[in-house]
């Protein structure tokens, strides 16, 4: 008998949450979810810096994980480089949306 990991639904989200887990987006395969650190190192600032932009400021569009407002934050890297070109402007209303 094959033992049965007790928490095997969670395992999707566990390995979005890995950095080191590449999650590709459904519409585009090519266009990865990076976390807060990865963004910050693409863009060459602070992970503060960023998260003021992502999460205060809405100035890039972000995914949360799970329902609790303290999810993780995943960025696409597509919006990221929209942002860095100067051609993102998100509605509050659209920012923290969860992929459907």
């Amino acid at each position: 008998m094959g033992r049965r990991h007790p928490r095997s639904s969670a395992l999707p989200e566990a390995l979005i949450k890995s950095s080191t887990v590449k999650v590709s987006n459904r519409a585009n395969p090519l266009d990865e979810y990076l976390t807060m650190s990865e963004a910050a190192q693409e863009l060459k600032v602070n992970y503060h810096t960023l998260r003021e932009w992502v999460v205060i400021k809405k100035m890039i569009p972000f995914f949360r994980l799970g329902n609790s407002p303290k999810g993780d934050v995943r960025i696409l890297r597509s919006h990221l480089r929209e942002f860095a070109e100067g051609k993102t402007s998100t509605s509050p209303a659209e920012a923290g949306k969860s992929p459907s």
